[in-house]
């Protein structure tokens, strides 16, 4: 840190205007991968290459985005504590165990295995949502994958055309994270299905 309020000094930055807590969080987390901020960059990313076909204006300026203000700021345990956790090290490291058990043990109902819904399984799956003991995914759809879906729903390959979409996209998951619980339906969610989707349904 000394090194660093030196190298400041020399543009004429006082110690005063430094944010220290934001200089040592880059340190310690730049090096960690974390989902949904990858997830992010890779839209943009996709974006520009699609504007550099010359059908939109490229950005001409810098871009800057961090979400530094979402690290704990207490006492956090940060300890990898099983080679089952392993695969959630970046996250554990920034945010501690506390917050990866609440995403293990999460309950989620999910409507839609299209391509925010496939775009949202993946990130499920990356980030252990739902695949601890007691956390779950209920995924509901009552499509099937067609051709025209498999350029912007990337869990589906060409086998998965005329298969329902809910177990299509499990498969896929399971195959990401083995750990993953989904449990696929095929109903459609409206007024029709409100003896499926009850309140023992809601409950459990």
């Amino acid at each position: 840190m000394d090194k660093v309020k030196a190298g400041a000094a020399e543009y004429g930055i006082t110690e005063d205007k430094l944010d220290i807590r934001a200089l040592e969080n880059i340190f310690n987390y730049a090096s960690c991968h974390v989902t949904n901020v990858c997830t992010l960059f890779g839209g943009i990313l996709a974006q520009e290459i699609i504007k550099r076909t010359g059908i939109y204006i490229p950005l001409q300026q810098w871009l800057h985005y961090e979400c530094l203000a979402t690290i704990p700021t207490g006492q956090v345990d940060r300890e990898v504590k099983s080679d089952s956790m392993r695969r959630y090290t970046d996250q554990i490291r920034m945010y501690g165990n506390e917050v990866q058990e609440k995403l293990l043990s999460t309950k989620t109902f999910m409507i839609g295995a299209g391509a925010l819904g496939c775009e949202y399984l993946k990130a499920c799956a990356l980030m252990g949502l739902g695949c601890g003991p007691n956390g779950k995914i209920v995924l509901t759809d009552n499509d099937e994958v067609s051709i025209s879906n498999l350029n912007r729903q990337f869990l589906f390959r060409s086998d998965s055309v005329d298969q329902p979409k809910s177990s299509e996209a499990k498969k896929r998951c399971v195959a990401q994270n083995s750990d993953i619980k989904i449990i696929d339906m095929k109903e459609l969610v409206w007024g029709g299905t409100e003896d499926i989707f009850d309140d023992n349904f809601w409950q459990t």
